[in-house]
Parts: C-alpha cells; sequence; structure tokens
C-alpha cells in the first residue's frame, strides 16, 4: 500500500493509578496511614470529603467507614458504599475511613485515614455530690475513656489503674475538674473536713 493511505494509532495500557485524598476538617490523607495514632478527637460532627483524579479522568470512588483498623491487604473483600457527596460522622464513637479508587483500567488505590474519636459525652465524677461536706477523705472515682485532665483546685491529679483519686481534707472547698481530650468538662465543689 501507499504511505499516504496508511493510519496507525498508537495505544498504551493505563498503569498509573488513580490519586486521591480524605478531608476531615483540616486534616487530609493522600495514601494509605500505614500507622494508625491515637488519633484525633472532635466534639461535633465531621464531614469527610473525597477527592480523587487519574489521567484517564474517570474514577470510581467509594469508602468504608469503620472502628476497625485493617490492612491494605484486607481492603479488597470488603463491602463499601459508592461516594458521590461528602457525608458525615456523628458522635460518639471511633472511626477510620477507608476509601477505594478504581480508574477505567481497574487501577486500585487505598486511602486511609487515622482514627477519628467524636465524643459529646461529659466525663462522669463518682464517689462525691456536688456542694456537700464531708468529714474524711473521699475516693473520688471518674468514669471518662479519653480523660486529658483532671485537677483539684487547679493542681493536676494521676489517677489509680481503676480511674479513681483520694480527696484529702483540706481547708474550704475543693473544686475538682475533669476535662476530656475533646474538650467535654465535668466539675464538683466539696468541701472535706479532718
Amino acid at each position: 500500500m501507499p504511505a499516504e493511505n496508511i493510519t496507525l494509532k498508537a495505544r498504551w495500557r493505563d498503569r498509573e493509578k488513580p490519586t486521591g485524598e480524605i478531608i476531615i476538617g483540616t486534616n487530609k490523607w493522600s495514601e494509605f496511614l500505614n500507622e494508625l495514632t491515637s488519633g484525633l478527637f472532635f466534639k461535633e460532627p465531621q464531614e469527610v470529603t473525597i477527592n480523587a483524579s487519574d489521567n484517564s479522568g474517570m474514577v470510581f470512588v467509594s469508602y468504608l467507614v469503620t472502628d476497625k483498623n485493617r490492612s491494605e491487604a484486607e481492603l479488597g473483600s470488603l463491602v463499601y458504599r459508592a461516594y458521590e457527596n461528602p457525608f458525615r460522622i456523628e458522635p460518639n464513637g471511633e472511626y477510620i475511613v477507608y476509601v477505594m479508587l478504581v480508574d477505567a483500567s481497574l487501577n486500585i488505590t487505598y486511602l486511609r485515614s487515622d482514627r477519628i474519636t467524636l465524643d459529646s459525652i461529659q466525663p462522669v465524677i463518682s464517689g462525691i455530690e456536688n456542694g456537700k461536706t464531708y468529714c474524711e477523705a473521699q475516693t473520688v472515682t471518674i468514669a471518662e475513656k479519653y480523660i486529658d485532665t483532671v485537677t483539684v483546685n487547679g493542681t493536676p491529679v494521676t489517677l489509680d489503674e481503676n480511674g479513681s483519686f483520694t480527696l484529702a481534707p483540706a481547708d474550704g472547698g475543693q473544686r475538682i475538674v475533669v476535662t476530656d481530650k475533646t474538650g467535654n468538662t465535668a466539675e464538683m465543689t466539696v468541701t472535706v473536713n479532718d
């Protein structure tokens, strides 16, 4: 055939994986986070946005929200939801957001956020009653999974393995303030005489 009658079309196999990111608040993850930390703490519901792109122009985005720590190898057998719009995660619980990005050539990318904790529950102080006067040292117990600080009249207190401490006699009222990692607080003021 004469050269002017030949048409050549080049075809390349797409081996490039899609890219993307998970956005929660001001935090972004653009890869599969290998090491989970103790996480991020929020009091309010959080909006989750997922962005994706690929050289083919088409990416199917799906996600899974769970409290389970999964390896990248486990993710292929899980059930995901199709992502269409940003969604919210609500208090109270621990969450990890997994994302699967698939392009037209079936190249797959997995993303994973850090552990997100949403907690809107106030800590509970027990063993004493607010405003009461006691005539001997009292054992005070704090019920809170995510304790940040416990103070008595502004001085930090260390809890034992049962989440308790001894409130010793002192002059005047003693103000106990408990704050968790999301900023929820509880407080009581009591008087403990000797």
